[in-house]
């Protein structure tokens, strides 16, 4: 179990970087990151983008960058 000033950390990081993190916490051998934003309406909206742990270890900066990507243009999608 994950002390909570810990997860009180890893939350106000989520918060600034607006990305959170699953390393294997879900499904063993799984990572991820997401994002999460509102749409127009407030209603809270999330993407991540999962894949083998082995993997996410060598590819997290090319990840990033395109949820990052992504969250922009959904972003701007939804604001049009």
């Amino acid at each position: 179990m994950t002390p909570a000033e810990d997860l009180r950390r890893e939350i106000e990081q989520c918060h600034r970087s607006r990305l959170a993190y699953d390393r294997e916490e879900h499904t063993e051998g799984i990572s991820a990151v997401g994002t999460a934003f509102l749409d127009p309406l407030g209603r809270a909206l999330a993407v991540s983008i999962p894949v083998p742990t082995a993997r996410f270890a060598r590819q997290a900066d090319r990840l990033i960058a395109e949820l990052r990507r992504g969250r922009r243009e959904i972003e701007s999608l939804l604001s049009a």
